[in-house]
Parts: C-alpha cells; structure tokens; sequence
C-alpha cells in the first residue's frame, strides 16, 4: 500500500514538472528581444552633381580666385594654361561635390545672407556643365555650436548646415596644386665618384672624389629640387636658362638579382641637373622640365660655388 501511494506521489510531481517547463517554454517563445536603435545620422539631401559633364569650374577663398577649365580631360588654370596642375586635385574637388549633405535646414524664408556670412563666404564655388547650366554654392560662416558651416544654393532661400567634405579640398592655393618634377635620387657621399659641369658658355669643370675630399659630396648627396618659383612662365630664360650649366653627378649603385636576391651587383650610374643665375639668384630644375626650383641641399652654397665660381661669395 505505501509503495503504490509512493508512486502516485511521484506522478503527481512528474504532472507538476512538465507542466512548469511548458509554461516556461512557452513564455520564453512570447517574449520579443528589443528593439535596437540605430545610431546613423539622417543627412538631408541638398544637391547632386555629375563631375563628368562639368566642363569648368571656379571658387574663391580667402580674397583669392581660381578658374579651371577641362581641355581635352586635362584640368587646367585659366590665363595660365602653362601652370602644370596635378590632376588629383581638381578632380578631388569635383568628387567631393557629387554629393553634397547637410545636418540640417536651418532658415528657408526670408533669409537675410549676412545672418549667416553668405554676404562674404568663407567660399564660393561655381560650376559650368556641358549645356552651360551654372551652379554656385555659397559656404557661409561657421557655427561652433553645430560644429558646420552654412551652406546655400546660390539664388534659393534654404540655408542648411553642411556635412563637410568640401571645404578642405577647396581651399588650395596654386602652389599647393602644382605638379612638381620628382628630384633624381642620390646616393651617399662615400658612393659618389665624381661631378662634372658643363655650359654652353664654354664653361667645363670636373671633380673626381678622393675619401679625404667630401664637403662637396656630402652637399651634392643631398641635392635636391627646391621650392617651385615662377611657375607657368612660359621662358625660362628669365631666370637664367638660356645660358644654363649641366651637372652631372656620376656615381656607384648596388643593386641586387637573382630569384633570392643574393647576388649583389655595383653599376655605374649618374643624375643630371640643369643650374641657372639670375638677379643674384640661383636656380636648379631638369632637362625638359617648364618648372624652375631653388637649390635646397644640406650646404646649397657650396654646390653653387662649384658650379658658378664667378658668383661665389
């Protein structure tokens, strides 16, 4: 008898057990995980452009003008059509305006400009497309508190503050976009054998290295182009180069061959560099080159005193 009260005992446990574990389970199946919250800004849409039909493009910052115009896919500065423009630049600029975001609209009626510095921007860009449509853009002053600038269509009322992308690349100067020559490479002193000069005044010199001579090799090892001066001038000679001198710095180079690179191989090697004086003034550039530099190098006196005696202090 006890052991027949025993069992249904631990029936009625067994009922109790299963029946908790299907309400359990079944809450569990009811219950929704929440809802995740998405931390991306919603931008406004404030314009669109297409870069390849823009056949000319201008902006101003800083009381500065600059006007480009695409010849041929080749951007190019207007009036200045010589000054080498490195290409990345002016395409940048074009990108960064093909799509154009802001935060916020911030005024749409009655919008008086110089509450928001559009009376003097901070800049102001104008695009030409191929049917000649014009679009300008006006990039006022900048608010601190939202951390944007405001922004307008020129000739609609709605002010936004901007997603900014495109005032950094709309703020270079011409120098800033120039495309330089690269300056040859030179190795170290110890490697350089000699230097010639040669001019079509008639003027020779040469300099064979020994290793208790190297106050010129260690300037001339670190000889390079300097900073670009009178960029699209289209003579040279003003700054001495209808008379200029060739140096040629002769030297020895290792280089390495073979599948691992084990085998090791020293070759003669040399760099070219054309030196010019004008107005008390040196200058350097390179053969075939329509850029002209001053001379930098760790000691540019003495390299210029080997190369124009005449005018050494």
């Amino acid at each position: 008898m006890k052991r027949i009260v025993t069992l249904g005992i631990l029936f009625v446990l067994c009922v109790i057990l299963v029946g908790a574990y299907v309400v359990i389970n079944k809450s569990n199946e009811n219950t929704t995980e929440p809802e995740t919250t998405s931390d991306e800004t919603e931008y406004v849409n404030i314009d669109t452009n297409d870069s390849s039909k823009i056949t000319s493009f201008s902006y101003s910052i800083n009381d500065e003008s600059f006007q480009f115009i695409n010849n041929n896919n080749v951007w190019q500065i207007v009036g200045q059509e010589k000054y080498p423009i490195d290409q990345t630049f002016p395409k940048a600029m074009l990108n960064s305006i093909e799509e154009i975001l802001g935060y916020r609209v911030i005024a749409q009626e009655n919008t008086d400009i110089t509450e928001f510095g559009f009376d003097k921007p901070t800049c102001k860009i104008s695009v030409t497309y191929e049917d000649s449509t014009v679009k300008t853009y006006l990039i006022g002053d900048y608010n601190s508190f939202a951390s944007a600038y405001y922004f307008l269509i020129d000739g609609t009322k709605t002010v936004y503050t901007l997603v900014d992308k495109i005032t950094s690349f709309f703020s270079h100067k011409l120098s800033d976009m120039i495309d330089r020559d690269d300056s040859p490479e030179l190795p170290e002193a110890e490697n350089i054998v000699s230097v010639d000069v040669n001019g079509n005044d008639g003027f020779s010199k040469s300099i064979i290295f020994s290793d208790s001579d190297t106050t010129l090799a260690d300037a001339v090892s670190s000889l390079e182009l300097g900073d670009v001066t009178g960029a699209g001038a289209t003579d040279l000679s003003t700054f001495g180069f209808d008379s200029p001198r060739k140096v040629t710095v002769n030297y020895k180079a290792t280089i390495t061959s073979g599948d691992s690179g084990s085998t090791t191989v020293t070759v003669d090697k040399s760099a070219s560099f054309l030196f010019a004086y004008a107005d008390g003034k040196f200058y350097i550039t390179l053969e075939g080159s329509n850029l002209c530099y001053t001379v930098k190098s760790n000691d540019a006196d003495i390299v210029t005193s080997f190369v124009f005696p005449e005018y050494s202090k």
